[in-house]
C-alpha cells in the first residue's frame, strides 16, 4: 500500500513537472526576441497599446484581450508593460494547453507530449502568430484547452469546462471562432456517422458539442455582432480579398505556406494517423488555406492566417512520426535525437528568433513575416520621434486629425488615443497613398490636418508645411495650397 501511494505521488509530481516544463519552455522561446527590443515587439502590437487606453475609458467585453488590457490599464499598469509580457505568457499557456491536449486527448506519453510542445513552440508559423496576433493567440489557448477535454465530456465538470472554454474562444477572436465552429461541426458529423454505421452513439458527447456550438455562436453573433449577419460574414468570408489575392496565387501563398510548414511536412506525412480532433483541425484549416486556389476562389478570412493555423495539426502528425522512427523514448540518446530533429525541421525559426542569419539559399522570409521578430512596426528611433511630435500636437490643444502610415498609426494613437487618425498603406484596397488619405480626411470635415511622414517633397506638393522635425521624421500641417 505504501509503495502504491509513493508511486502515485511520484507520478503526480512528474506530471506537474512536465506541465510546468511545457509552459516554461514555450515562454522562454517566445521571450528570446522580446528580450532583444526595449518596446513590445510586433507590427500590430502598437494598436493593442492604444486599444488598452480606449477600453479603459469605455469597457467592452469583445474582443476579450482588449478588455483585459483595458482593465490592467485602469488599475495603473501601462499597456507597454502589459504587452511586453502578455505575449510571452500566452505562448507559455499555449505550450501548457498543447501538453494537456497531447496527454488527455491524444493519449500520448509525457515525453512524447513534451516533444509536441517543442514542435509547436519552435514552429515558424506559431512564432509568426505570436509576434503580433495576440488576440488570436489568446483564443487559440482557449480552443486548444477545450480540445484537451474531448474525452471528459461524459462528466458534468468536463462538459461545463468544455462549454466555458468554447465561449471564451468565441469572445476572443473571429478567426478562431470560425475554426472552432468548423472543428466542432466535423466532430458532430463524425458522431452521427458512427450512428449510421450501427455503432453506439455517445449522446452526452453529441449534446455537449451541440450545446457548445449553440452557446458560443449566440455569444459571438448575438452579443458581439448584435445579430448583424452582414458584419459576421465580412469577418469570416471576404470576397474582396479573394478578388485581389488570386492575382498572386500560387506564387505568393505557396511561398508562405512552405515557409511555415516545409520542414515538418515530410514527418507529418510519415506520422499521419486516425485521430478525429487532429483530422478535423487539419481539414478545416486546409479548406481555409486553399479555398482561394480553386474556383469559385472564395477567400475565407484571411488565407494567410489559415496557413498559420494549419501548422498546428501538421505539428501533431509530425510529432507522431517520432513513434514510427522509434524516437519517442525519454532515454538520453533517443531524446537528444528527437529534439535535434525537431529543431532541424523548424530551423527557419532560428533567424526569426535572432539566433542565426538566414540561410544563403533563402533571400529572406516570405511575405507577412518579419526578417526577425525583435522589431516593431517602425524603427526604434522613430518611436521616440513619434512620441515627441504627437506631444507637440497635444500641446496646441487643437482638435486636429493626423495622417500617417499604418505602421506609425498605432504608436500615434497610443500617444494620443482621442486624436482622429487616418492611416494609409500600400496593401490597403482604397487608401494606399498620402493623397488618398488626405482626400478622406477632407471628406470627414477635419478643420486641421497634420501629416506625420518623412518624404518632404511629397508633403509639399500636397500643400503641407513643415511644423517640426525629429530625426528623419517630420510633422507637417496642411495649409490647403497644394
Amino acid at each position: 500500500m505504501r509503495l502504491s501511494t509513493r508511486i502515485s505521488i511520484g507520478s503526480k509530481c512528474l506530471e506537474r513537472a512536465a506541465a510546468l516544463s511545457s509552459f516554461m519552455a514555450s515562454a522562454l522561446i517566445r521571450w528570446i526576441p522580446e528580450a532583444q527590443f526595449p518596446y513590445p515587439i510586433g507590427y500590430d502590437t502598437p494598436w493593442y497599446l492604444a486599444s488598452a487606453k480606449l477600453y479603459a475609458e469605455n469597457p467592452r467585453p469583445f474582443p476579450l484581450l482588449y478588455f483585459i488590457l483595458g482593465r490592467l490599464y485602469s488599475i495603473g499598469i501601462d499597456p507597454i508593460i502589459s504587452m511586453k509580457f502578455m505575449p510571452t505568457l500566452l505562448y507559455g499557456l499555449l505550450g501548457l494547453s498543447t501538453y494537456l491536449l497531447a496527454r488527455k486527448t491524444l493519449m500520448w506519453s509525457r515525453w512524447k507530449s513534451f516533444t509536441l510542445v517543442l514542435a509547436v513552440a519552435l514552429s515558424p508559423a506559431m512564432l509568426r502568430a505570436s509576434w503580433d496576433l495576440n488576440k488570436q493567440a489568446l483564443a487559440l489557448v482557449f480552443f486548444v484547452s477545450s480540445l484537451s477535454l474531448l474525452k471528459s465530456l461524459r462528466s458534468v465538470k468536463g462538459a461545463a469546462a468544455f462549454i466555458a472554454l468554447s465561449m471564451l474562444t468565441s469572445a476572443s477572436h473571429q478567426l478562431i471562432y470560425g475554426l472552432m465552429t468548423a472543428v466542432y461541426i466535423l466532430l458532430v458529423v463524425n458522431v452521427v456517422f458512427r450512428g449510421f454505421k450501427g455503432m453506439k452513439v455517445d449522446l452526452r458527447r453529441l449534446s455537449t458539442l451541440l450545446l457548445s456550438l449553440g452557446l458560443s455562436s449566440t455569444l459571438f453573433i448575438g452579443f458581439w455582432y448584435h445579430w448583424n449577419l452582414k458584419a459576421v460574414t465580412a469577418s469570416t468570408i471576404n470576397v474582396k480579398v479573394a478578388a485581389s489575392t488570386t492575382t498572386f496565387w500560387p506564387e505568393k501563398f505557396t511561398q508562405l505556406f512552405l515557409f511555415y510548414n516545409v520542414g515538418l511536412i515530410p514527418l507529418a506525412v510519415m506520422g499521419l494517423y486516425k485521430n478525429e480532433a487532429a483530422i478535423a483541425w487539419l481539414t478545416a484549416t486546409a479548406v481555409g488555406s486553399f479555398s482561394i486556389a480553386f474556383p469559385p476562389r472564395i477567400a475565407i478570412y484571411l488565407p494567410e492566417r489559415w496557413f498559420i493555423l494549419v501548422a498546428y495539426p501538421i505539428a501533431i502528425f509530425a510529432t507522431n512520426s517520432l513513434s514510427r522512427l522509434r524516437l519517442d523514448s525519454p532515454k538520453p540518446k533517443k531524446a537528444a535525437l528527437a529534439i535535434a530533429l525537431i529543431i532541424l525541421c523548424n530551423s527557419l525559426s532560428l533567424p526569426l528568433l535572432g539566433l542565426s542569419a538566414w540561410p544563403s539559399i533563402i533571400k529572406g522570409p516570405a511575405g507577412y513575416v518579419p526578417a526577425h521578430m525583435a522589431c516593431s512596426s517602425i524603427p526604434l528611433s522613430d518611436i521616440e520621434a513619434t512620441r515627441r511630435l504627437v506631444e507637440e500636437i497635444n500641446q496646441t490643444g487643437e482638435k486636429a486629425a493626423l495622417i500617417t502610415h499604418v505602421g506609425y498609426g498605432g504608436w500615434a494613437r497610443y500617444f494620443n488615443p482621442q486624436m482622429p487618425i487616418v492611416t494609409f498603406a500600400e496593401w490597403y484596397p482604397t487608401m494606399q497613398t498620402v493623397t488618398q488619405a488626405l482626400e478622406a480626411a477632407k471628406a470627414k470635415g477635419y478643420s486641421k490636418i497634420y501629416l506625420l511622414w518623412y518624404r518632404e517633397n511629397e508633403a509639399r506638393e500636397l500643400g503641407f508645411k513643415k511644423v517640426s522635425c525629429e530625426g528623419g521624421l517630420t510633422l507637417y500641417l496642411y495649409n490647403g495650397s497644394g
